[in-house]
């Protein structure tokens, strides 16, 4: 989208640190985003959302996807040039929820 991004992802240890993340995602690309533009790329602060475990992944990153689609930029996902990513990639993707991540945890 030419206002905004939309990012699907899963911290995969106990340590992982969603305001980290995007602060250094933030940090680099603004940086030369500036130097290029000469004004600022991103706002202060940031929306998120938590899955819940028994969300559909594959069912999330194609509603992320069609964005573009739903706001007329494009006429089909894949023409979006800003698109990306396993679930973009893939045919079918491996993992349909969380669930199984944390049933297998519970099997341990």
């Amino acid at each position: 989208m030419p206002d905004h991004l939309h990012v699907l992802a899963l911290g995969c240890e106990d340590s992982a640190n969603l305001l980290k993340f995007v602060q250094r995602i933030k940090q680099v690309t603004s940086f030369e985003y500036k130097q290029f533009a000469g004004r600022r790329l991103w706002q202060q602060s940031f929306y998120d959302r938590t899955l819940r475990v028994e969300e559909d992944l594959a069912e999330v990153a194609r509603y992320i996807f069609g964005n573009p689609t739903r706001a007329g930029l494009v006429s089909s996902d894949a023409q979006y040039p800003l698109s990306g990513g396993e679930y973009f990639e893939a045919d079918e993707a491996e993992a349909p929820s969380l669930l199984p991540i944390y049933q297998g945890e519970a099997d341990a």
